[in-house]
């Protein structure tokens, strides 16, 4: 949308769905600030590693936008207010896109701390099990995803001042 290829919809943080014309105003705004993710055409944000315990800006944000909430099922808190959480701990697991989960402060300290599993599905979904053995899942919200077939935005008329 903002190189002008297509009219797809975008996304802001804190908002949702925002249309194309709006996306190019706030683009086109000289005081804002943007961050570029890339995703496959199936609309799944793309791994990276890092060799670090901390993860840089760029994998923090990739894995907080992937997310968007503590990935304890039933928690709506928002993962940019969450710790990332290594899956498998490091050293022996990677900081990378594929082992970084976000976890509010008390799901993070449950999972260190109790006999509650997390592990990731291939479709991004979370399957943690219970000190009881019973499962349960998060699945987080789907991420807008590029149309084939643009179809341009309606003229808009802002019509005469409402005065």
């Amino acid at each position: 949308t903002l190189t002008g290829h297509d009219h797809a919809p975008g996304h802001l943080d804190g908002y949702g769905p925002i249309t194309a014309e709006m996306a190019l105003r706030l683009a086109n705004d000289p005081t804002g600030t943007w961050h570029r993710i890339i995703t496959d055409t199936a609309g799944r944000m793309l791994d990276y590693p890092a060799c670090t315990y901390k993860p840089p800006t760029a994998l923090a944000r990739h894995v907080i936008t992937r997310d968007q909430h503590c990935v304890h099922p039933g928690c709506r808190r928002k993962a940019t207010t969450c710790e990332l959480d290594h899956r498998i701990p490091y050293p022996a697991g990677p900081t990378s896109a594929a082992n970084l989960q976000p976890l509010c402060k008390r799901h993070h300290m449950m999972k260190h701390h109790s006999d509650w599993h997390v592990t990731c599905t291939e479709d991004g979904s979370y399957d943690w099990t219970s000190p009881t053995k019973h499962r349960y899942r998060y699945r987080p919200p789907e991420l807008p995803t590029p149309t084939e077939e643009p179809e341009p935005d309606p003229p808009i008329d802002y019509g005469p001042p409402p005065f």
